[in-house]
Formats: C-alpha cells, structure tokens, sequence
C-alpha cells in the first residue's frame, strides 16, 4: 500500500497540510479508506469546514480517529492520479451522496458480513453444511485471504447476485472474476476463474467444490474429525482443521473438453489445490 508510505495529518491538525496542489486519502485508525480527493492547494481545500464532506467526518472523528494522507502532484496530473487511486483504492464516500453522517459500517463490509451470514444459514438441500473456510493465506500483495469452498447454486444464486448489484458501485467493485493458471503451462491450458472480494486488507474467495460439502454432510464422522469453528466479523464459520481431506476426495481439476483456443480448460478447484501448501487453519481464531 504505497500510500501508507505518503505524508499524513491529524483531522483536527488539517491547517498543517502544505500550500501544494496534490491528492489526498481520508483513512480511519483501521485503515480503512472512507474518501480520495484532489486540490490545487491542499491546505485551502481543507481548511476550516470547507470541505463537502466534513459534516460527515467530524460527527465520527472520535470514534474513528480520521488522518489525512496527502501527496504532492503537479496540478495537470490531478485527475489521472484522483481516478487512478479511486480505482485502485475503491474509497467507501467516492460516488455517493452527500450526508451529515457517516454509515456505520461501511458498504463493502456490510456486504461480506451479510453473505457470510447467509452461507452458513441452513437450508432444506444443505441442513448442516452450506460453506467451509478452507484455510487462510498472505498473498503477494500483503492481503489477508480466506479461501471459501461453496455450492454451485450458492455461487450462482447469491454471490454472482451481489457482484451485480445496481445500486452500489462500491459493492461491485468489491468483487472480481479472478484467473489463475494453478502453475500449468499456459500454451495447453486455460485459466480457471473464481469470485473474489476485496474489502480493505482482506479477501475473500470462493471456490466451487460441491463434492466435498456433500461428503461432509453425508458422513458426520468425518465432518466431527475435520470440521472446527472460527469467527469472521462475528459470524460463526466451519473450518477445516486441516487439508489432508482434499488428498481424500482427489476432485478433477481439468475440464474434458478442450475449448474453442484448443486448450484444456481447468476448474476452479484446481486453484484450491494450488493453494493448498500455503493455506493455514482457521480453526478457534476469530476476525473482528
């Protein structure tokens, strides 16, 4: 996160920001990224309540503790710069409305919580069940990933339903269809793709194995020796204790047909299998 590396200021300490045109990233005490700006002078931007959105953050500076990341840019390369760290940042305030409050809880986690809840709700085709947290990772970014293993119908039905969510761009911009070649050479095979979900330093993937929920559901004795619990955003999860249950099943990983480049097309369980080396137990830990 280059812009951890960036100059900050105190929100009540915002008259000590320079007389330089720059962009500027509005963070709270857990690093969460509420706003992304541009100014021509960033001390006059912010200076007494100017600001649009100071309404907002001062009813919540108490609890949040906001700071003031700021970075000097000449003022022709504003907008490419504002756009690209919207982008790459995806800022909870950039796009909505302005309010006198502040949510809460941000969008993007409102979401996740939301679908962790429902994907351990019991239902009439999984009774006991529905998802399993296979294990969690650091990727080469530094983020925190918990890999998911999910049903079809809850993916098709509930996941891909929130990545296309109409009236929050923050939410779609939360997820992406990601790709990855599992160490395969590239010239006889194709990607497989999987849902994933950003939110601040932790991502969420999810990946279809079907078979294994419905082993578990099926053999209580071997659910009893592989399954714990964590907690996720206070959410009770079924765990793993361990991946050696993935060595039991042996799912396939490639796809029979070759497709239309003529190469052989992998499932997204290949990635589970990929990752599989790396992946820790989340089993008594809790996430707040």
């Amino acid at each position: 996160m280059t812009w951890k590396l960036w100059q900050w200021v105190e929100f009540k300490e915002r008259k000590k920001l320079p007389q330089c045109s720059g962009i500027y990233i509005v963070s709270d005490r857990e690093d969460f990224i509420w706003y992304v700006g541009q100014a021509a002078n960033l001390q006059q931007r912010w200076a007494g309540k100017n600001h649009h959105r100071y309404p907002q953050f001062i009813r919540s500076h108490r609890q949040r503790n906001y700071k003031i990341y700021w970075q000097a840019f000449p003022a022709l390369e504003l907008d490419q710069q504002e756009n690209y760290y919207i982008n790459l940042l995806k800022p909870e305030l950039n796009g909505n409305k302005v309010k006198t409050y502040l949510p809460k809880t941000p969008q993007v986690e409102r979401e996740i919580k939301r679908l962790l809840k429902a994907l351990d709700r019991q239902t009439m085709l999984w009774p006991k069940i529905r998802c399993i947290l296979a294990g969690e990772y650091q990727n080469s970014q530094n983020r925190h990933c918990f890999l998911f293993i999910v049903n079809l119908n809850d993916i098709e039905k509930m996941l891909s339903k929130s990545k296309r969510k109409r009236y929050s761009t923050q939410i779609r911009q939360a997820w992406e269809i990601a790709t990855e070649l599992c160490g395969r050479d590239p010239q006889k095979y194709n990607p497989c793709k999987f849902l994933a979900y950003n939110w601040g330093n932790y991502r969420f993937e999810f990946i279809e194995f079907t078979e294994l929920i419905r082993y578990l559901e099926l053999n209580p004795e071997m659910s009893d020796r592989h399954l714990g619990l964590c907690t996720i955003l206070g959410v009770p999860i079924k765990a793993l204790k361990t991946t050696k249950i993935l060595n039991t099943i042996s799912p396939e990983t490639e796809r029979f047909k070759l497709d239309w480049e003529d190469k052989i097309p992998l499932k997204n369980v290949a990635y589970l299998l990929h990752r599989q080396s790396v992946l820790q137990t989340s089993v008594n830990r809790v996430y707040a």
